[in-house]
């Protein structure tokens, strides 16, 4: 949420989960059938190679987000 707008943030929040369940609702019933179909290492492989521009993002933007928050509290 440090990445939000404030004046928006209520509306990207409520974007963001909504866009986060997605994965719960749709993939998660169809992942067992592609694992079923591919194979355990094949369907382990791709989804790792799915995530990895998530994890790159991520890394991204850590310093962005740790300036917003603030040094970290002991």
């Amino acid at each position: 949420m440090a990445l939000c707008d404030k004046r928006h943030s209520a509306t990207q929040f409520a974007l963001l989960s909504a866009l986060a369940a997605v994965g719960r609702v749709y993939v998660g019933p169809v992942a067992g059938e592609m694992a079923a179909s591919f194979g355990w290492s094949t369907f382990f492989f791709v989804t790792f190679l799915i995530a990895l521009p998530g994890i790159a993002l991520l890394a991204w933007q850590r310093a962005r987000v740790e300036a917003i928050d603030g040094p970290p509290q002991e």
